[in-house]
């Protein structure tokens, strides 16, 4: 598997606006879909066999969304591509989610037996929003074996053998803007929330949660999407 990155270090800006788009910024979502197309262009990835892949937690959910689907489904709306997702298990753990880490990008989605024959000897690209361990890599390739011997990986960062934390990388927006830079983001325009944002909610207290809801003028969205990811209901 070839990869394609960005960005292969952090200075303040970029980490700036990567924590931005993992927030669900819209502005900065675009931003980087428009980055990563011109840089699947660059290196004629595309053809008439390429589809994008997706690997994501069973049961997909569209109350909320994962980064990287949101930025695989931009590109796929730019280049009129296919998309095939495959599926794992995961049950989010808010007190082990980036201790365990490694165990879940080690995950490996299963892909139908529909879409084996479908996009058999496809070129598959799977875009990431960052890379920091190989473990995805690692499970995708094994999704796959047997499938397509071409796969690209495509992401923002890949900082594999850096010293970055994941959790302060992802959690920048928030520490910078605190719970008025969520309520603005919250009440955005066609916003839809996402799994950093969920996580994000999940770490606040009672006071704290009220506050960010009285700000929202509909948050029946948000409350749904948090009881999908979570499991749990906004409790006020």
């Amino acid at each position: 598997m070839k990869t394609y990155s960005l960005y292969k270090s952090v200075n303040k800006k970029t980490k700036d606006i990567y924590s931005k788009q993992k927030y669900g910024d819209i502005e900065s979502l675009n931003y980087f879909a428009n980055l990563l197309n011109k840089l699947i262009i660059s290196n004629n990835l595309l053809s008439a066999k390429t589809v994008l892949f997706v690997g994501v937690k069973y049961p997909y959910s569209s109350k909320y969304k994962k980064n990287f689907v949101i930025l695989t489904e931009k590109i796929a709306k730019l280049n009129k591509l296919p998309i095939v997702y495959a599926y794992y298990r995961y049950k989010y753990d808010s007190i082990s989610f980036y201790d365990d880490h490694v165990a879940r990008k080690a995950a490996v989605p299963k892909l139908s037996n529909n879409d084996k024959k479908r996009y058999k000897n496809y070129h598959f690209i799977v875009i990431e929003d960052s890379i920091i361990t190989s473990n995805t890599m690692k499970a995708v390739k094994k999704c796959l074996k047997g499938v397509s011997k071409k796969v690209s990986l495509v992401t923002i960062f890949d900082l594999r053998r850096k010293k970055i934390s994941e959790k302060d990388l992802n959690n920048y927006f928030f520490e910078m803007n605190g719970t008025n830079g969520l309520a603005n983001l919250l009440n955005s325009i066609n916003y839809v929330p996402t799994t950093q944002m969920l996580r994000t909610l999940d770490s606040l207290g009672r006071n704290e949660l009220i506050l960010l809801l009285k700000s929202i003028p509909k948050p029946k969205q948000l409350k749904e999407s948090y009881k999908s990811y979570t499991n749990k209901k906004l409790m006020l």
